[in-house]
């Protein structure tokens, strides 16, 4: 592992996504980070969503984004009464959890410590130098200037992403004072073309668990 712009050691966990069990059970020092293609899901049952969340979901500037958005939102409830059908009545520590979108692929972090996860396709991604040195520190710019177009715009991305779920995990916003205590972060696999990366408070994990969510997952729950 390197060390990353943001002072944290990021490299990426090992391994790619499984299938999930029935019923995964999330104990202390557990990390679940589940992915999910949003175009291939469906959309929220009737009722699944809050009158916030629809209204939410009616905003975007594109419909489809909406649709995206809201399809997200389906999932995270999903796995979230998943989860507490497996906890039961076992007096655990509510989950913590973290979500992020970029354009039809979604990410789903969960643990009972706090939590941050970020994927970044980087559709519309400008020039990765100068965003570098303004967002994640003067140093920044010129190492990735020293890069060819593409290492650069794969190294931009693994770092910024490493830094907004360092930055959700900690509750803190990106123009904020850097926290006291940074948290553990890994970059996550087999997000191109873009990067992904899980944040954790504490420390590494116990146990580091990559599943994909499907149809299939869904109608199990």
């Amino acid at each position: 592992m390197a060390e990353g712009f943001i002072g944290a050691r990021v490299g990426v966990a090992g391994g790619g996504w499984s299938r999930p069990p029935a019923s995964p059970v999330l104990s202390a020092g557990s990390l679940h980070v589940w992915a999910a293609d949003l175009d291939s899901a469906p959309d929220p049952a009737a009722g699944a969503l809050g009158r916030d969340e629809l209204a939410r979901a009616a905003r975007f500037p594109r419909a489809a984004d909406g649709v995206l958005w809201s399809r997200g939102r389906g999932i995270l409830s999903g796995l979230l009464d998943r989860y507490a059908t497996a906890d039961g009545d076992d007096g655990a520590t509510p989950p913590r959890f973290s979500i992020s979108r970029s354009g039809p692929r979604a990410l789903f972090a969960f643990a009972r410590v706090a939590v941050g996860v970020d994927i970044e396709l980087g559709a519309r991604l400008g020039d990765p130098a100068r965003l570098a040195g303004r967002l994640l520190g003067p140093a920044a710019g010129p190492l990735l200037a020293d890069l060819g177009p593409e290492e650069r715009r794969s190294a931009f991305l693994g770092e910024w992403t490493a830094f907004e779920a360092s930055r959700k995990c900690a509750g803190v916003g990106i123009w904020a004072p850097e926290p006291l205590v940074r948290p553990w972060v890994t970059g996550l696999p087999d997000c191109e073309p873009g990067a992904g990366a899980a944040a954790l408070a504490g420390g590494p994990p116990l146990e580091l668990r990559l599943w994909a969510w499907d149809a299939e997952v869904a109608d199990a729950q």
